[in-house]
């Protein structure tokens, strides 16, 4: 099954996450999560079939950066392997991150990432192998957002597309 989503990650305490959350000023339905202690997400609420909006969703991060220390906009979607992130600090983009950012194992004969050797770059793929990559470009953005290695891509895909977190804030309207 194909798995899409898009989002905001950011850290801070319940209050300001729903203050911040509803100062936003948006041209696409979101609702807001808490990922873990202290750590929220706002996704863009749409179906698989409803593109990536990458314009929206990284203004609207810049936007919420200026109301709370710094916020990832994270893009994944399984189809076509896109998996990016951006994070911005008072308004102003500090980091992107994409495939030159993502680490790859080779895998095992049950087809799992092997423990047992570095991971390396996509641009040191032996062709003659197959790989699974072990650390996404969403991952590195969580880490440069200073978010606890419990909350990964994986999380932000059960969160985003599954409704697997608390909704704090269960819809914001668009414009």
């Amino acid at each position: 099954m194909s798995e899409v989503y898009e989002g905001i990650v950011f850290r801070s305490n319940d209050a300001a996450a729903s203050g911040a959350f509803r100062g936003l000023t948006a041209p696409v339905p979101l609702r807001l999560v808490r990922l873990a202690d202290g750590i929220f997400g706002v996704y863009r609420v749409a179906t698989r079939s409803v593109p990536l909006d990458v314009e929206a969703m990284t203004s609207l991060a810049a936007s919420l950066s200026e109301a709370v220390p710094a916020a990832t906009a994270v893009f994944y979607d399984n189809r076509c392997g896109v998996r990016a992130a951006a994070t911005f600090r008072g308004g102003t983009l500090s980091a992107e991150f994409g495939e030159e950012d993502e680490w790859w194992a080779p895998l095992d004969d049950e087809g799992v990432p092997r423990r047992d050797v570095p991971p390396v770059p996509a641009t040191d793929l032996d062709p003659d192998e197959e790989y699974g990559c072990v650390r996404t470009a969403i991952d590195v953005g969580l880490a440069d957002l200073g978010v606890p290695s419990a909350v990964t891509c994986d999380t932000l895909k059960q969160a985003f597309c599954y409704g697997g977190s608390p909704v704090l804030d269960p819809e914001h309207p668009s414009e």
